[in-house]
């Protein structure tokens, strides 16, 4: 089963790229018998390989729309999750008992829990860059709450709303916010 890119998601440049293809494509397809010689001059126009030309032409055929010629985005899509449920889980839990707590513990200490917990369960343990993402994708209100207190959250909120350019890596070190210009204020 394939997944078609979505031509909303394609800017101005993309989209005229898939023209340009459609507009070599489109005879091709046409022709009942493909030529070397075709496909040759067909691939120098579009400064493919041989190889993505066939799959572009394969594409076509099974769905003959210009979106179908959009060029692919390479790797994973972003924020994709491949743990299963009972790892995923697991690993939540780990977060919110050990991890968000006011005595604060370390990431390292994190992943020796996470790998204790994940090896008493008998489960593989997740990469040390999942539970850093993880970690990531945690509500930055919520973290400084249970990590840093009531108080200190309110403060960084505050100064949050001012900074719209603050990276969120600075107020987990502690770095101070104060000396950081605001870039609008209302």
């Amino acid at each position: 089963m394939l997944k078609w890119r979505q031509s909303e998601t394609a800017d101005g440049a993309e989209w005229q790229l898939a023209l340009e293809r459609e507009a070599v494509i489109r005879p091709i397809m046409s022709n009942s018998k493909l030529s070397v010689t075709l496909i040759e001059e067909a691939t120098r126009q579009l400064g493919l390989s041989r190889t993505v030309f066939y799959d572009l032409l394969r594409r076509y055929k099974q769905r003959p729309q210009t979106s179908s010629l959009l060029p692919w985005k390479r790797g994973r899509e972003s924020k994709a999750k491949f743990l299963d449920r009972p790892r995923e889980e697991l690993l939540n839990s780990c977060i919110q008992e050990f991890y968000l707590r006011m005595e604060r513990p370390s990431l390292a200490a994190l992943v020796r829990e996470v790998r204790l917990r994940f090896s008493l369960q008998g489960l593989p343990v997740p990469h040390y860059r999942t539970i850093r993402g993880r970690i990531g994708e945690l509500d930055l209100k919520v973290s400084l709450q249970k990590r840093e207190g009531a108080k200190k959250a309110r403060e960084q909120a505050v100064l949050i709303s001012r900074c719209k350019h603050v990276d969120p890596k600075r107020l987990s070190q502690g770095t101070s916010l104060q000396s950081t210009r605001p870039t609008a204020l209302l």
